[in-house]
């Protein structure tokens, strides 16, 4: 065998250990994941998994930074739009909505770091938030954007306003006997918040 064949070996099996680590700790949280589990899942064993990350802990970063990149690649084009703020905005709260809405494992991993107490922020989704708010602030200093606006607030509204309306919107649709589909009701979502947080800050 080449070293070549040896290297694709090498990174196959650790796109297997992330992929399969993935699905467990999102099934079941860090706590109750196992090396096992994972192991059993993927057909990889325990000790090679060990050896390529010494602790779950490090293989439960590992798979959040993986998340976290898928996230901040898909956000990337929106910021260089840096002379077209509106369409920053929209095109980023849609870029935010569609990962969310098709990405169930971030959801499920994000909500149990919360549960169970990790919430250290991984390094690409720190620096995604951190370009976010520097082109606010570039935005704020051409008299975009309103200066006395603490950038992180509409942030939040917009990304915790997603992850609500994903949750609860087939509940809503029920309980107040609409007669749209939940798609149609997605892309109103994203039209009215968009316009709310553009005659909010602006």
């Amino acid at each position: 065998m080449c070293p070549g064949e040896r290297v694709r070996d090498k990174d196959l099996t650790i796109k297997k250990i992330l992929n399969t680590a993935e699905e467990i700790f999102s099934r079941y949280g860090f706590n109750a994941a196992s090396i096992k589990m994972i192991s059993d899942a993927s057909g990889i064993s325990d000790g090679l998994i060990l050896y390529h990350y010494k602790t779950k802990e490090n293989l439960y970063k590992a798979v959040r930074e993986k998340i976290a990149k898928r996230y901040s690649n898909l956000l990337k084009g929106n910021l260089k739009m840096i002379g077209l703020p509106k369409k920053v905005m929209y095109q980023s709260i849609k870029t935010v909505f569609d990962f969310f809405k098709k990405d169930k494992t971030y959801n499920r991993i994000s909500l149990w770091a919360y549960l169970e107490g990790k919430n250290d922020v991984v390094e690409s989704e720190a620096k995604i938030t951190g370009k976010m708010v520097e082109i606010g602030k570039q935005f704020q200093k051409l008299g975009i954007l309103r200066k006395n606006i603490e950038l992180i607030i509409p942030l939040t509204l917009i990304i915790g306003s997603i992850h609500f309306w994903l949750r609860y919107r087939q509940h809503y649709i029920k309980m107040f006997n609409l007669d749209k589909k939940a798609d149609d009701f997605d892309e109103l979502f994203i039209k009215q918040i968009y316009e709310i947080i553009l005659k909010g800050i602006l």
